[in-house]
């Protein structure tokens, strides 16, 4: 997909020979009119050059979306998605999100595009000063990202407990190359370089420092002396306290905590202040191996460009994968190439890690392994394994034969969607998040759509939302159901029941805000939940202790209330593109929205300690 969409002038010479051909032509009876007049020569060639970049540019973002889709089967493609994929062939490329559609700014052209997620692409104007200036996303409560890519730290301060617009004064900017990828307290960017901000603990900023915090972001790759020194990095993750990256060759750094060796250096370091590169060291099985993708809880796992697994860190549930009974490795071994192993052989694509590990291979399959403490692993037994197992191949399992899109883990449940929009259920059902009809754990996966009386039934679920506690989906027409868990109403429902073991459909409930209306996403923050439809209406329900659902109260529903057409709230009448909510030290929290006009608002207030 490599294509060069301007060409650059080869100097004096280029120049020299336009001319001549110029002037030649005018000697030949051609007129200034003919070669530069609305209808002339030089205007129609510049105008089918125009034309022809335009459809270059068309065709690039059409094979990156088509490919973002085939990679991952999702019903929706992200702009860090989109961004990665287009920068296999093209520079100064920048994509951003505009509700749920995407935005891709040529910035050398000037040339601006839509992408609709059903892949459909037009051409709009290009971008403007003020339209550049616009917000697109909040990484913390004095960090933003502009539609133009830059990110941006104010030195402001937000007023507690109340709704708050955001006013831009003594900006100073981060990096003007826009995001990559973003983790947990870091990003990187478009440029491949690492920004940290936020505790240290850890050594987590991995700045060599032994600051306690750091509240604004700092660019780590360019410190003196750092392994990140003009590497590109291009994918990133983070807990909290232990950092992993991985470069466009594919070498793995670390740094942060290293408890259980989950930084795979060797060592029995506490902790590391500075990245260093795991793939380099010696004998270790990351050497020379070209890895895209890496996921830590108490233990990491990785996968490389041919889908093997590499695991270390903690083992307490058998979760390494290996078929040892070892504590903890401080060093990554391939779990692929181990004989027997259910991954021998397999493309794998997609990692999920808890106490249990999940991976799913390039046909949608299903492998389990580790910890078992409620059935979590599907495979129909109460036995932790420490060694994976496709529970796909399992005669009798729900996911035989089933092209897995989606899953969640959470809490010692599992909750997947096929590619049909059906949803399976596995693992702890204590409040009936399994959505079977019972509070009994199951160790092998149900499917619930199939379930006679379920409200799933026949429908065409699109999208799936898991706190470990209460579960809600969305289905193809924008309707929401809900199950599991009910403290605060944070169902919906309308009732205070404790827990529902059956999902319903809360926008087809009489009265309900959510009656009628096309719901795009869910924003789940403990027990208060957020909704926002395709006209940018947001509804919220559930815990209200702190006025956080916006409603002008402090009083919890049980049922949806729109914010964005109430008059006691400060949204009143606002189109809402996002929600984003943070949470910062010592149970601060905030709820940022993100307006149509690209403005902020935000609402602070003091979490439960």
């Amino acid at each position: 997909m490599k294509m060069k969409l301007n060409g650059k002038s080869k100097g004096i010479t280029l120049i020299a020979l336009v001319i001549t051909i110029i002037v030649l032509l005018i000697l030949a009876g051609v007129t200034i009119a003919t070669l530069t007049g609305e209808n002339g020569i030089l205007t129609k060639a510049t105008t089918a050059k125009e034309q022809t970049v335009i459809g270059q540019e068309k065709e690039a973002i059409g094979l990156a979306y088509t490919a973002c889709k085939a990679e991952d089967m999702e019903d929706v493609v992200t702009n860090t998605e989109l961004q990665t994929e287009l920068e296999k062939g093209q520079k100064n490329v920048q994509v951003t999100m505009s509700g749920d559609d995407l935005i891709v700014w040529f910035k050398d052209t000037g040339h601006r595009y839509t992408v609709k997620q059903d892949g459909k692409i037009e051409q709009i104007g290009d971008m403007t000063p003020e339209e550049a200036d616009k917000i697109v996303d909040v990484m913390t409560e004095k960090v933003i990202v502009t539609a133009e890519g830059k990110v941006i730290y104010l030195d402001t301060k937000l007023v507690q407990k109340e709704f708050t617009e955001l006013t831009i004064e003594n900006p100073i900017t981060i990096t003007e190359d826009g995001i990559r990828k973003r983790a947990e307290n870091c990003f990187v960017d478009n440029k491949g370089k690492v920004y940290t901000w936020g505790e240290n603990f850890y050594g987590q900023l991995g700045d060599g420092s032994e600051d306690d915090y750091r509240e604004r972001p700092i660019c780590i790759s360019d410190i003196s002396g750092s392994v990140l020194n003009e590497k590109n990095i291009i994918n990133i993750f983070s807990d909290g306290d232990t950092v992993m990256a991985i470069d466009d060759k594919g070498k793995v750094y670390t740094w942060g905590d290293n408890d259980d060796g989950l930084l795979g250096d060797g060592s029995e370091d506490e902790y590391k202040n500075m990245p260093i590169c795991i793939s380099d060291i010696s004998g270790s099985a990351l050497n020379g191996k070209n890895m895209v993708e890496i996921s830590a809880r108490n233990c990491a796992i990785a996968i490389d460009d041919e889908g093997k697994v590499y695991t270390w860190g903690s083992n307490i549930g058998g979760q390494l994968g290996d078929g040892s009974k070892d504590e903890y490795r401080n060093m990554p071994r391939c779990i692929s190439d181990i004989s027997g192993s259910a991954l021998n052989g397999k493309n794998i694509v997609e990692i999920v890690s808890e106490s249990c590990m999940i991976a799913i291979d390039n046909e949608r399959k299903v492998y389990t392994w580790g910890a078992n403490l409620d059935g979590e692993l599907g495979d129909g037994t109460d036995e932790s394994r420490n060694i994976p197992r496709c529970i796909s191949d399992i005669g009798g399992n729900a996911l035989n034969g089933k092209n897995i899109i989606n899953i969640v883990y959470e809490m010692d449940t599992v909750i997947a969607l096929d590619n049909e929009g059906k949803v399976y259920a596995w693992g702890r059902n204590m409040e009936g998040q399994l959505g079977d009809g019972t509070t009994e754990s199951r160790n092998e996966p149900i499917c619930i759509s199939d379930i006679s009386g379920n409200e799933l039934n026949g429908k065409n679920m699109t999208n799936i939302f898991f706190d470990g506690y209460t579960a809600m989906g969305i289905d193809n027409e924008g309707k929401v159901y809900s199950w599991g868990e009910n403290s605060y109403g944070k169902l919906g429902v309308g009732s205070e029941d404790e827990y529902r073991n059956m999902p319903i459909c809360i926008s087809n409930i009489e009265g309900s805000a959510l009656k009628n209306k096309n719901i795009v996403n869910l924003y789940f923050n403990n027990d208060t939940i957020m909704a926002r439809d395709n006209e940018g209406s947001i509804y919220a329900w559930g815990e209200n202790y702190d006025g956080q659902l916006g409603d002008g109260t402090t009083e919890n529903r049980n049922e949806p209330v729109c914010i964005t057409d109430n008059e006691n709230s400060k949204l009143n009448k606002k189109i809402i593109n996002k929600v984003v909510y943070y949470e910062l030290l010592r149970g601060k929290q905030y709820y940022a929205y993100i307006t149509s006009d690209g403005k902020v608002v935000y609402y602070t207030y003091q979490g439960p300690i």
